[in-house]
């Protein structure tokens, strides 16, 4: 049992600790995880430099990181994640969390990862591999994307946050490049019935009257698992040609 001198002398060591600490540092402990580690870029999946100002959910495009994005630790070592995710402008992406498919954040209607051209969902991807634990795992470039495998009517109109995370085993977001994009409704355009508006920074370079879409299939080299994907530019309201619409699937959740 403490003796009356010890506890007088532990609560003034407890005090003392407290105070060295400060407001401060206890509020930072606090804190979300996630650091803010710069913007993405929307742009052509066929060439990187190529920006992308808008589009509509026929439209192939991809995300452009900084130059050495990276999470701190790699997949096959530390158990680092790569993610994607579309969530409404005002979700806190520090704080996120990923189920298999998904961020866990807001009502499914309106928080998403996103999906490439042959219909998979970009989450749980492995960075770069590295020869020893905790080197920073580099994030490999992204395939070519798409909103066509939403069905119309999943995003409301609005501004939304779009981007890619690094998770930890937790699946705890822990580094974040992210900007905002602008949806709205286009009963007109087919498969998707939206179109889209990057507000991020950077000049796009596209002009206004053109869009990259999706114009063939995925043909699948079995032996070699080779994807190729054809690309071509359409007039925004001439009608696609036969077979340029990328099919409907439905979306699955953890």
């Amino acid at each position: 049992m403490w003796t009356a001198p010890a506890r007088r002398a532990m609560l003034s060591i407890l005090v003392a600790t407290i105070t060295l600490i400060g407001p401060t540092s206890l509020a930072a402990a606090a804190a979300p995880t996630g650091e803010d580690a710069g913007s993405v870029v929307i742009v052509d999946p066929l060439n990187v430099e190529r920006e992308y100002q808008r589009g509509d959910s026929t439209s192939a495009f991809t995300l452009r990181l900084p130059d050495g994005a990276a999470c701190a630790g790699d997949s096959a070592n530390d158990g680092w994640r790569v993610q994607s995710f579309i969530v409404p402008v005002g979700t806190d992406l520090a704080a996120l969390e990923f189920s298999a498919n998904r961020p866990n954040v807001g009502e499914p209607a309106s928080s998403r990862s996103l999906r490439e051209i042959n219909t998979a969902i970009f989450t749980q991807r492995m960075t770069e591999q590295n020869q020893t634990t905790g080197q920073p795992g580099l994030i490999l470039p992204l395939p070519p994307l798409t909103f066509a495998h939403f069905e119309a009517g999943t995003f409301p109109p609005g501004r939304y946050e779009v981007g890619v995370a690094c998770t930890t085993p937790d699946w705890k977001v822990r580094r974040y490049w992210n900007a905002e994009i602008d949806f709205e409704t286009a009963p007109d355009v087919t498969p998707g019935g939206m179109r889209w508006t990057f507000l991020g920074d950077g000049d796009g370079t596209v002009e206004d009257e053109n869009f990259s879409v999706l114009a063939a299939g995925l043909a699948g080299a079995v032996g070699l698992g080779i994807v190729i994907v054809g690309v071509v530019s359409v007039r925004r309201r001439r009608p696609a040609p036969a077979g340029a619409h990328l099919p409907r699937s439905q979306e699955d959740f953890a």
